[in-house]
């Protein structure tokens, strides 16, 4: 149907129902509807009324960062106020952004109209923010030097006219009006008070108040009157009959207030006029004036505490809601919403990219605290791979990646019980309150559990915070136990003979952001030969592969150390590698001639180091200072335990090591090595007494965000 085919009045009446930001899209479908929409003041007023009574008007807020720049956001939504698709970027006129920034003023707002002042007292503007529409008011005249204290705006709908309230201090050499025996001229306030009125186009002089200061600032309207709470009253200022009038204040016990009663920023709840009252540095009381002008109606609506002292300034009372102005410790500086019928603050304005920034620098278990605080946040920490790579590599550039051990044994009750222990703090390694954590593999997620054969579950390794694991040959699995991510990998495909994996290990290539996964088992033929099977998987390809490099050698189950994107076992006299860039095995020779003693390949300070049992009682810990020179392998230190224990399994972890304790009947614990002191430190007791036949088996373990995506 053409434009012209649709009676006007029908057109206007259907386009009254829409908002006023659809209304702004549509002015671009024909001239017409451009005029009607942004120059027909009877279709303005109308579409306006209508949405008054549909009670669909969008309340925002608007508020000024860096002049002249200012920003927009929805009160409406509560759950995603602040997020960047609730703030707009609000844009002056050109040429009201030339030359150096200007002091903007916010004044206040009726039906859509804000009045903003520049530059001081000296220029006044009327502007809509969703039409662009904007014009200079007169100047008003005030005296030079003086500075604008309170201000406020209303509309008197029975004569349609918009008012402007501004009142202003300053100081000014004379005889203070005030003391009729002083003869000097000295440096006096003065305080000048005028009223703009839209129909009358003029500015005019109105007698102040002796409540009046420099404090008031922005005034709440109500009932075509401005209010302030200030020195022990309510200050209201008619603009229907142009004069000031006092209320009382709520009636309130001195006792209760920790620094006196202290009334502040009055707002408008509900059709009530509010006042907040601060009881302490974490408590504000909202109090409300059920019946205008009625003193003894004031009744408290509701207590706002929260839990730190944080700094709360500036509370506008708009509504159901209070936007309030917020500096944590830090002095980050937010506005937060405070909900009514919750009680508590729900929101916050920051920018997306400032918060992000800031939540960068928190350690991975605030984080998954913060999880909590709103549906965006959970977003961000537990899902955004952006944030997760940002916030791991602010951590490694601040060495405050926090390190971890996720220890597992072929026990029963451990199996799927896997322990993680913190290895940053020595003092208290093992200690059950601040170090020792219980994880559990989410197998029930994928609809099963641990296998019946507990001797089938490897800790494969684990890179960047993601652990690799396995049960036998056929399930593979990488989890990040900080944020519970779990995901199956694709089957390998090793053959159905195969029993169980010998060498494994996971590694990284950060030039292309492959994470990968080496595992070999070994099958029998029916001739009661065995032979071996060696696979790769790449998270990039999604696929296992079939390594065709032979390894050089037979041996029992063991798990590798990961150095320079390589993985590294002892086995007997050599050091045997495999090149996850190369996809291709290689050998290095161990420390001395004979080469006997040695196992337990780690990596301390940057360096591949390995141990050599001396004897029942002593240790010697090696490191080769330049990786793949032979000629470079120093001892580092000697490790002598004075009681009749067996230690097995060292793992070496940059300065420290953790070996498992055999002492006397039996009783078994990890036990920490600090390199540099070359003695035990700290120790945690195994829950459950382990066989000689069970296998241990560890891995250092950094905590961070990240996961894999499909």
């Amino acid at each position: 149907m053409a434009e012209s085919d649709l009676p006007e009045e029908v057109m206007m009446s259907i386009l009254c129902w829409l908002p006023v930001k659809s209304l702004i899209r549509f002015t671009s479908v024909s001239k017409r509807w451009g005029f009607i929409i942004l120059s027909d003041p009877q279709f303005a007023a109308s579409q306006f009324e209508a949405a008054r009574r549909r009670k669909t008007l969008v309340p925002r807020l608007i508020f000024s960062t860096n002049a002249p720049q200012l920003e927009s956001v929805d009160l409406a939504d509560t759950a995603f106020f602040g997020h960047p698709s609730s703030v707009r970027h609000l844009s002056l006129p050109p040429e009201q952004q030339r030359g150096p920034p200007r002091d903007v003023r916010l004044l206040g707002s009726c039906n859509g109209l804000v009045f903003v002042a520049f530059d001081a007292v000296s220029c006044f503007y009327i502007w809509n923010p969703a039409t662009g529409f904007f014009k200079e008011l007169p100047e008003p005249g005030f005296t030079d030097g003086q500075e604008l204290m309170c201000h406020g705006v209303g509309y008197l709908s029975a004569t349609d006219d918009y008012r402007v309230f501004a009142a202003t201090y300053g100081l000014r050499q004379g005889r203070d009006r005030r003391d009729e025996d002083e003869d000097e001229e000295n440096w006096v306030e003065t305080e000048e008070t005028k009223m703009f009125s839209s129909r009358a186009h003029v500015w005019k002089t109105v007698q102040d108040h002796e409540h009046l200061t420099i404090s008031t600032y922005q005034g709440a309207l109500l009932n075509e009157a401005l209010h302030w709470a200030n020195r022990g009253v309510i200050l209201a200022f008619d603009f229907a009959h142009e004069e000031f009038r006092t209320m009382r204040l709520p009636d309130t016990d001195d006792s209760d207030y920790e620094y006196g009663v202290d009334f502040k920023n009055a707002g408008v709840s509900e059709g009530c006029l509010c006042v907040c009252s601060k009881l302490s540095e974490r408590s504000v009381n909202f109090w409300v004036m059920r019946e205008y002008g009625v003193d003894d109606s004031w009744s408290k609506l509701f207590n706002f505490t929260h839990g730190v002292p944080d700094l709360y300034g500036n509370f506008l009372v708009m509504g159901s809601c209070t936007v309030a102005s917020n500096w944590d410790m830090l002095l980050h500086q937010a506005l937060v919403k405070i909900d009514h019928k919750q009680e508590k603050e729900i929101g916050t304005d920051l920018p997306e990219d400032v918060t992000m920034s800031i939540l960068c620098w928190l350690p991975v278990k605030s984080l998954i605290r913060f999880t909590s605080v709103s549906k965006r946040w959970r977003f961000i920490i537990l899902s955004d791979p952006k944030f997760a790579t940002s916030q791991s590599n602010a951590a490694r550039q601040r060495k405050t990646l926090g390190r971890r051990l996720i220890f597992a044994a072929e026990a029963p009750r451990l199996a799927s019980q896997l322990v993680s222990l913190d290895l940053a703090d020595t003092a208290s390694f093992g200690h059950p309150s601040s170090s020792v954590r219980q994880l559990t593999l989410p197998l029930e997620r994928l609809g099963g559990g641990p296998p019946s054969d507990v001797r089938a579950f490897r800790l494969l390794g684990s890179c960047n915070g993601l652990v690799f694991v396995a049960f036998a040959v056929s399930c593979f699995y990488m989890w990040n136990p900080a944020t519970g991510f779990f995901k199956e990998l694709p089957k390998p495909g090793f053959p159905h003979s195969c029993r169980e994996l010998t060498y494994y290990g996971a590694g990284y290539l950060s030039a292309t952001d492959d994470y990968r996964v080496f595992a070999t088992t070994y099958g029998v033929y029916s001739d009661g030969d065995s032979y071996d099977v060696q696979k790769m998987f790449s998270s990039r390809a999604h696929v296992w592969k079939t390594i065709r490099d032979p390894c050089p050698y037979k041996a029992s189950p063991n798990q590798a150390i990961l150095l320079n994107e390589a993985l590294h076992w002892v086995n007997h006299n050599v050091l045997l590698a495999f090149d996850f860039a190369q996809e291709q095995f290689r050998t290095m020779r161990v420390p001395g001639t004979d080469g006997l003693g040695f196992k337990n390949a780690g990596v301390s300070e940057g360096c591949l180091c390995v141990c050599r049992y001396v004897s029942a009682c002593s240790v010697d810990f090696w490191v080769m200072r330049e990786y793949g020179v032979h000629d470079s392998w120093t001892k580092l230190f000697n490790f002598s335990p004075v009681a009749p224990c067996r230690y097995e399994d060292f793992f070496v972890m940059d300065s420290c090591t953790v070996a498992l304790k055999w002492a006397m009947g039996l009783q078994q614990a990890l036990v920490k090595i600090v390199h540099k002191q070359e003695e035990e430190i700290g120790k945690y007791m195994l829950p459950v007494m382990l066989s000689n036949w069970y296998r241990v088996t560890m891995i250092p373990y950094q905590e961070s965000l990240l996961w894999i995506y499909d």
